[in-house]
């Protein structure tokens, strides 16, 4: 529940709507939360491919509906369809350009959805990509971590984050939203990637230490391993994955859980890559799962469902990722 203020007149009023309307880099919304009042809770993250509005600046990456308003509101309405089947409570947004343009999704095409926009503008000054947040339930604070570490040398953080706190059931919870840099493949990158999970897990450990239970998620760019393999065995170059889930070695109870032990194997896949530049689906090898969701390991006795909607849509039209959907019960 957002905080009980007590205005004199309507001018106090307007003045705290402009503060709350603006992009700082932490937006502190409440200090308590309504009780949920339902059985189960759906939390989701799907990565939108460019949610641009085709307008300047539009960064220095290419993609079909760059500079063309009329595609990229057809786009935007494509991922307004994905994100009503999903109906999901909470959903983490990857490529979003800004608040704006998740503003400008909600009112047009998801208004009767009942959500409320985040987003915190990051660093990628390359592609200008962001990530968002679409929520029913009430987000206590969402803030951004801008904290860096060394590899090689050089200083390395994460450009496309945030971090949001609220109340689920009772319970303390932070949910850290992310987009790691690409190529899941690539060693020239294996290190700025690992840098990444590395300020992330210093991060959830922290926020765990403090009390609240952990949800990681979006497009990691990379595979996990052991039981959580995808449908080929992608396996990963990184230790990414594992060293965000293990988070503080010495303390194994704090270890996340990636969902995807709860999908099917046959099912584990998020992400196509057209290797062959053919416009076309060509499986199984060129669907890979690298958006993932890690959860805290008492949310694990909540599980409902977990599920890949990859059988949905095209990913060639629509956009090239599937959403990755948690079910949690609560009020139990």
């Amino acid at each position: 529940m957002f905080m009980k203020l007590r205005f004199k007149s309507i001018f106090i009023l307007l003045a705290v709507f402009i503060v709350f309307g603006c992009q700082p880099a932490s937006r502190n919304l409440s200090e308590s939360s309504k009780p949920i009042s339902k059985d189960t809770i759906t939390i989701a993250t799907l990565n939108c491919e460019f949610l641009f509005d085709g307008k300047e600046p539009e960064g220095r990456a290419d993609f079909p509906w760059k500079d063309n308003p009329t595609l990229a509101e057809q786009h935007m309405e494509k991922i307004s369809s994905v994100i009503r089947k999903i109906n999901a409570d909470i959903i983490n947004l990857v490529e979003v350009e800004n608040l704006d343009v998740l503003k400008h999704i909600n009112k047009t095409y998801l208004k009767d959805m009942g959500y409320k926009e985040y987003l915190i503008n990051g660093k990628d000054t390359f592609t200008l990509q962001n990530v968002g947040l679409l929520s029913r339930l009430n987000i206590e604070s969402i803030q951004r971590t801008d904290n860096r570490v060394l590899v090689e040398g050089k200083s390395k953080g994460v450009s496309k984050n945030y971090y949001a706190r609220l109340h689920l059931d009772g319970l303390k919870l932070t949910i850290i939203g992310l987009h790691f840099e690409s190529g899941p493949t690539n060693r020239l990158r294996k290190s700025t990637r690992e840098a990444q999970a590395e300020v992330i897990r210093q991060l959830a450990v922290s926020e765990f230490k403090g009390g609240r239970s952990i949800i990681v998620m979006g497009d990691f760019n990379d595979y996990d391993e052991g039981e959580f393999l995808d449908h080929v065995d992608s396996k990963p170059i990184t230790d990414v994955l594992k060293r965000i889930r293990i988070m503080d070695p010495s303390d194994p109870n704090d270890d996340l859980y990636n969902i995807a032990g709860k999908i099917p194997k046959q099912d584990r896949y998020t992400c196509w890559w057209d290797k062959n530049d053919n416009g076309k689906v060509d499986l199984p090898k060129e669907v890979t799962s690298i958006d993932h969701i890690l959860i805290s390991k008492y949310l694990t006795n909540k599980i409902e469902s977990a599920t890949i909607l990859n059988h949905e849509y095209n990913p060639a039209e629509v956009t090239d990722h599937f959403p990755v959907i948690l079910k949690l019960r609560v009020n139990q």
